[in-house]
């Protein structure tokens, strides 16, 4: 008797660690039907809607367009896609450069300042007028936002000086 207390004891010893070692399938197959995001860096872009967030600009703010702005983000419909090499220069005479790559052109400029919104005009040398909604205008930052065939096209300039 003393024996098999032994082995039982022993058996006991050996086969309760071995059998509390293994895995729960159970617990892993119970885990609820959840999203889980991928919350890593660099965080997702979100796309904000701009136009709808556009604030009334005075006579004063209008001066902070008096530079030149180079062009680093665009976006098409709310999907950011790598922008062309572009600046826009304007002068206090209502006139303004647009430099690409290939070429630069000029124009005229003007602005409708109003309650319903804050529009940009420029006028190149054509009969043709490009209108656009300035979104956001401070001394380092510019927001233009127009639709160009039936396409939301939002542009983001920083002040290049």
């Amino acid at each position: 008797m003393n024996k098999r207390l032994i082995h039982l004891i022993f058996l006991l010893t050996t086969l309760l660690p071995l059998t509390a070692c293994q895995k729960n399938i159970e617990a892993d197959t119970a885990l609820p039907d959840a999203v889980v995001e991928d919350t890593g860096y660099p965080p997702p872009e979100i796309y904000i809607p701009m136009g709808e967030f556009s604030y009334p600009i005075d006579e004063e703010s209008l001066l902070w367009l008096l530079r030149s702005w180079q062009l680093n983000a665009v976006a098409e419909d709310g999907i950011f896609t790598d922008p062309p090499s572009k600046t826009l220069v304007f002068y206090a005479d209502g006139s303004y450069d647009l430099i690409t790559d290939t070429e630069t052109s000029s124009g005229a400029w003007s602005t409708d300042i109003s309650d319903e919104g804050n529009l940009l005009h420029l006028k190149p040398g054509t009969d043709q007028t490009m209108a656009y909604e300035i979104i956001s205008l401070n001394e380092y930052q510019l927001i233009l936002s127009t639709t160009r065939e039936g396409v939301q096209v939002e542009e983001q300039y920083f002040a290049a000086e």
